[in-house]
């Protein structure tokens, strides 16, 4: 009926209060272990949708927290936008689907957030050949409240933009082309009662591209400079706010309010 995917991400200890151990080179990808699973295909290169059981990616949905995202991918599929310290779990259901899921007709994929830690302070770096990511959780007040935060950010602009430089410049023309992007997302949790719970959850992304051209035009008597340049930029945004109330012999509720925008721009000198 489903299939669920526990994600436990190991942070050593130390005698310091907060322990931030640094692992240098690639990273997990919550969506790439999806795309193994038993119907469900990648796709082309360059996209992150997933194909399951011959749907297309927009007939699957996808959610953070019970928030829909409708964006997944950075560097046009390379990367995913989720940092998988900041994933507690993942369920996907792909004939199945609860009352409470509908909309779509492929897939709906469930992401879940970490709580954050009511005891202690953790942390965790990440630097990769790509991109840097930072995950801190910890209790605001112990056994009371929570949060945790995870930012990740690239660096391939720096590197392509003088790579791309060069190879204009070999070819007789000036220009360069650069890409970046970054993610933020955060989870905090307020323990009200033994019966009351509250979490508020934000979610952003966004990538940038850029592409600047110089070209030399020569006719017969001037020459003339073209000068163009193209800008594209999408992002998401996210909040969502869960109360969760849980009543006598084993009867609960939950009250859940989001908000949710992907918003893609282009624009041309």
């Amino acid at each position: 009926r489903h299939t669920r995917c526990a994600l436990v991400t190991g942070v050593q200890t130390c005698a310091l209060p907060i322990c931030f151990p640094v692992t240098i080179g690639g990273e997990k990808d919550v969506l790439a272990a999806v795309q193994l699973m038993p119907g469900v295909q990648s796709g082309n290169e360059g996209t992150r949708g997933i194909f399951v059981r011959g749907g297309s990616p927009d007939q699957s949905l996808i959610t953070i927290d019970q928030t829909p995202v409708y964006n997944i991918s950075h560097l046009y599929g390379f990367l995913s936008v989720l940092n998988a310290d900041a994933v507690s779990s993942l369920k996907i259901h792909k004939n199945h689907f609860p009352a409470r899921l509908g909309g779509r007709l492929a897939s709906v994929v469930e992401i879940e957030s970490a709580k954050g830690n009511l005891d202690k302070w953790k942390g965790n770096l990440k630097v990769g050949v790509a991109n840097t990511s930072l995950f801190l959780e910890g209790p605001v007040i112990p056994s009371k409240l929570s949060t945790q935060v995870a930012v990740r950010g690239t660096y391939a602009g720096l590197i392509a933009k003088p790579i791309s430089g060069y190879a204009f410049r070999k070819a007789g023309n000036e220009g360069s082309l650069s890409y970046n992007f970054y993610d933020i997302n955060s989870l905090t949790r307020y323990v009200v009662s033994n019966k009351d719970q509250i979490e508020l959850s934000l979610f952003r992304t966004q990538d940038f591209y850029e592409f600047n051209e110089d070209e030399s035009v020569r006719y017969e008597n001037f020459s003339q400079l073209n000068k163009s340049t193209s800008a594209v930029t999408w992002s998401n945004t996210l909040a969502g706010l869960n109360w969760k109330h849980h009543f006598k012999n084993q009867l609960s509720t939950q009250t859940h309010f989001h908000f949710s925008l992907y918003n893609l721009q282009s624009k041309e000198k």
